[in-house]
Formats: structure tokens, C-alpha cells, sequence
């Protein structure tokens, strides 16, 4: 199998003595991640500008996670990387910022209501006269 082959030759590289500055490379995974989100979401921005001026266009980016994945498997770092329980952080702190601006929509919603209903009031009491 070429793969098993492949990663191989890169593990005995990668986990040699010459290479043990990535003894901890899992631990560069969290901001590399939220690094490359952040591209992404400019790269969105900019095709949908694009596509706003007439210039039509897409993209696709699988490399970077198919890259960590490897680089995780080539080191053995799997189990190291999933000790920093990332994902799990990640997926509480989208739940809490979803709350907060669900909490904030609430908020302006009762407020907007409050005024549509003192509006409909003075309305009303201006035909009553």
C-alpha cells in the first residue's frame, strides 16, 4: 500500500533526533486552526465581493485539515493532540456565543415589539379622538 509506505518513510524522518522540535507539534494545532478559519472567512468575503461585481468564481480547501491529519498520524500524536480536548472547547464556546446572541435577538425583539405596541397605541388613540 503506497500510503503505509509513504507515511513510513516520512515517520522515521519526521521522529528522528534531528526533528525533535515537533516532539509537541499538536500543541500548534488550536491556533493554526483558528488561523486558517479566519483565512477562509476572509477568502468568502472576497468571492462574494467578486460576485457582486460580476466576476464569478469558487474555491475549496481540504488540504490544510487532509495536511494536520497526516502530520498527526506521521509524529503519532493522535492521542497527544486529542488530550488537549480542542474540539470540545471549541463546540462549548460556539454554544456560548450562540446563546449570547440569541440572548441579544431576544432583546432587541421585546424592544422592537415594545415599540410597535406604543406606536399601535398612539395610532389608536389618535383615531379614537
Amino acid at each position: 500500500d503506497f500510503f503505509k509506505l509513504l507515511s513510513s518513510v516520512f515517520a522515521q524522518e519526521l521522529r528522528s533526533e534531528q526533528n525533535a522540535h515537533l516532539k509537541n507539534f499538536y500543541m500548534i494545532i488550536p491556533p493554526l486552526c483558528v488561523n486558517f478559519v479566519e483565512f477562509m472567512m476572509r477568502a468568502k468575503d472576497r468571492l462574494i465581493k467578486n460576485a457582486k461585481r460580476g466576476l464569478a468564481g469558487c474555491f475549496t480547501d481540504d488540504g490544510f485539515a487532509i495536511g494536520i491529519a497526516y502530520i498527526l498520524k506521521v509524529l503519532d500524536q493522535n492521542k497527544d493532540f486529542d488530550t488537549l480536548h480542542w474540539f470540545v472547547s471549541v463546540k462549548n464556546q460556539i454554544a456560548m456565543e450562540k446563546d449570547k446572541l440569541d440572548k441579544v435577538k431576544a432583546e432587541k425583539k421585546k424592544a422592537n415589539d415594545e415599540e410597535l405596541a406604543s406606536q399601535q397605541f398612539a395610532v389608536s388613540r389618535w383615531k379614537n379622538r
